[in-house]
């Protein structure tokens, strides 16, 4: 096998990867749930905690009025705040895009968090009417 067929693989698998988590984490994108709910909509019916996983300075900047704690996800404080969190509570992750809150999401549900929503991104749960405090 030649070089250029070993890049081709990689590349597949890759992009093969990347297809697999985007559509793993778009059905909670923030928009609508899969029942026609919005985010403000499925919480009022399913109440649990709002987790915004961006850093200091963009929770600053602005957040969801509902949230209950800030935990950066890249510099590894939601990995260890929310060990002492119960696994059966109902949990809604958000940041800019969805794709921290993604990667978040899959790394709780590693550690046995049953009930974790990647919710998506603030601007697109900002722009879908859910409340902020800015």
């Amino acid at each position: 096998m030649n070089m250029d067929s070993k890049l081709m693989i990689l590349l597949t698998i890759i992009v093969i990867t990347g297809l697999v988590f985007w559509f793993m984490n778009r059905n909670m994108s923030g928009v609508q749930s899969a029942q026609g709910l919005t985010f403000t909509e499925m919480h009022e019916k399913n109440p649990g905690k709002v987790i915004d996983v961006r850093t200091d300075w963009e929770h600053a900047a602005g957040h969801l009025a509902l949230t209950d704690a800030q935990y950066d996800w890249n510099s590894g404080e939601l990995q260890r705040k929310i060990m002492s969190y119960d696994k059966d509570e109902t949990i809604y992750l958000y940041c800019r895009s969805g794709n921290r809150s993604g990667q978040a999401q899959a790394f709780m549900r590693q550690q046995g968090f049953k009930n974790v929503h990647n919710i998506g991104g603030y601007s697109r749960l900002k722009r879908d009417g859910a409340e902020v405090v800015e």
